[in-house]
Parts: C-alpha cells; sequence; structure tokens
C-alpha cells in the first residue's frame, strides 16, 4: 500500500476495529500462499532480514502488502499514540 492507503487503513481500523485492517492482512497472505502453490513466489532474504523479490509477480505482491506510514520524504505524525496490538502486518 502506499502512504495515503496505509492511513486511511489505519485510521479505520481506528474507528472500527483492528478487524478492518486485519482483513486486508489476511487477503493479502491468502494471496501469497497462493502464489507459493503456483510457485510463483520468488523472494530471497536479505542482510537486513527483509525480502528481495526475485520476480515482478514477487516484487508487486510485497509492494501491495506493504504498510508504509511515513518516510523521510513524506514524514507522518500520529495525534494520539499509535497502539498496534494485535494488527497483522503481512509484509
Amino acid at each position: 500500500m502506499n502512504r495515503e492507503e496505509t492511513l486511511a487503513l489505519y485510521e479505520l481500523a481506528q474507528k472500527e476495529g483492528v478487524e478492518s485492517w486485519n482483513t486486508w492482512a489476511n487477503e493479502m497472505l491468502e494471496e501469497k500462499k497462493r502464489l507459493e502453490q503456483a510457485g510463483e513466489w520468488e523472494a530471497t532474504k536479505n542482510l537486513l532480514d527483509g525480502l528481495d523479490p526475485a520476480n515482478e509477480v514477487t516484487k508487486i505482491w510485497l509492494k501491495k502488502a506493504e504498510a508504509n506510514f511515513s518516510s523521510k520524504g513524506a514524514p507522518h505524525t500520529f495525534e494520539q499514540d499509535a497502539n498496534f496490538s494485535n494488527f497483522i502486518f503481512p509484509g
């Protein structure tokens, strides 16, 4: 997800409950499982214990499964303390 999508989904989870976030996360995990079963998932661990995609399908999934709250170019601060208890992060 891009930054705007991430923040919108987080805001929805604050209003409606963590289930709204986890629905997205579980859908992403199911998609990854389908890719693995089809032999389309290709990634290697990098030095930072993250994943480097080895094909376009995996690269697209990793981008969709990313939760991007903030970056140097687009910093974000939460108005209230952020609580991520029970949140699933598929990426």
